[in-house]
């Protein structure tokens, strides 16, 4: 017997196709998004998704009877979406994607900016931003110039003020920005005036409303070479 086998291919096709996370792609007369079959997930050092790979198979006859088998394989790059809460106070500066807040007023602030990814798919930053307030106080007040320095307690602190015009910065608790304390003080000024005065022992003298004889307050003794009294000193 003489046998004549004659053999037909059969025909492989291989296709690789990318596209972005919700998007789809036409293969093979359908659309494949890569949520229909298995599916490998790769992570980069960080955890974040990188991409998803899924594979899929399509088989026809051709006219000599024989398998065509079609295979793709479908990588679905991610879009990122990146939540930003930032808290500054009314007094500093943030940059968000070049766009600067600079000393903004107190509140809240919602931004958003659109980029592409390294896969060149949708990448969507949305920024809450909150700002503190700080606050600058004015404080007017007198003292005599025997008062100072002025001292204002201001939380658990104690602050003193050397000029009478001054501003300082008030520390307050972490929950909270620094806040500026202004003082505008009046110092008036203590007179001192120096009397002396000479009496007998026994005798008195009028001072200030009050008679005086030296026996109402810390005394100096003063006495010569004998050890005789001199005199006695007394201030009032």
């Amino acid at each position: 017997m003489h046998l004549q086998l004659q053999v037909n291919p059969t025909y492989y096709f291989h296709d690789t196709l990318t596209i972005c996370e919700s998007d789809s792609v036409e293969w093979q007369g359908y659309y494949r998004h890569g949520k229909d079959t298995a599916r490998t997930e790769s992570t980069d050092y960080f955890g974040d998704r990188m991409f998803v790979t899924s594979d899929y198979t399509a088989s026809y006859q051709t006219k000599a009877g024989c398998d065509s088998i079609y295979y793709l394989h479908l990588i679905v790059n991610p879009r990122k979406h990146t939540h930003i809460d930032y808290a500054m106070c009314d007094y500093e500066n943030y940059d968000f994607n070049g766009k600067p807040y600079h000393r903004p007023a107190a509140g809240t602030y919602l931004d958003t900016v659109h980029l592409q990814t390294a896969y060149s798919c949708d990448s969507v930053v949305t920024l809450r931003l909150v700002v503190h307030p700080s606050y600058t106080y004015t404080k007017q007040d007198t003292i005599c110039a025997s008062e100072a320095p002025y001292q204002i307690t201001y939380g658990t602190k104690t602050y003193s003020f050397s000029q009478t015009i001054d501003t300082i910065l008030l520390t307050p608790s972490s929950a909270a920005c620094d806040s500026a304390l202004h003082l505008q003080l009046q110092v008036n000024p203590t007179y001192y005036f120096y009397d002396t005065l000479t009496i007998c022992e026994g005798d008195s003298v009028e001072w200030q409303g009050y008679d005086r004889h030296g026996k109402d307050t810390a005394r100096t003794e003063s006495t010569d070479y004998f050890g005789d009294r001199m005199f006695v000193t007394s201030d009032y």
